[in-house]
């Protein structure tokens, strides 16, 4: 799970679904739209991951746009099932 490191109303935990093989690494942050990341391995896509979740709470902080609420672990996997 990712926190961020920025001031929030409250800390929560978001979470990061992974998913890839070989040298092709995806992560994709359900509860934040569009916040994803990639790399050649799982290590580098959780990475790029985490920097794309900062770099959109602290653009939703700077504008005055609140934090999307953490959807719970059980939530994100009913959506999840096909």
């Amino acid at each position: 799970m990712l926190k961020p490191k920025l001031k929030s109303p409250s800390t929560q935990n978001y979470v990061g679904i992974l998913d890839g093989g070989g040298n092709v690494w995806g992560v994709r942050i359900p509860d934040i739209a569009g916040c994803v990341g990639g790399g050649s391995t799982p290590e580098a896509a959780i990475a790029d991951a985490t920097q794309a979740f900062r770099d959109v709470l602290g653009y939703k902080q700077s504008s005055g746009t609140p934090f999307p609420k953490a959807s719970a672990i059980v939530a994100i996997l009913q959506k999840e099932k096909p």
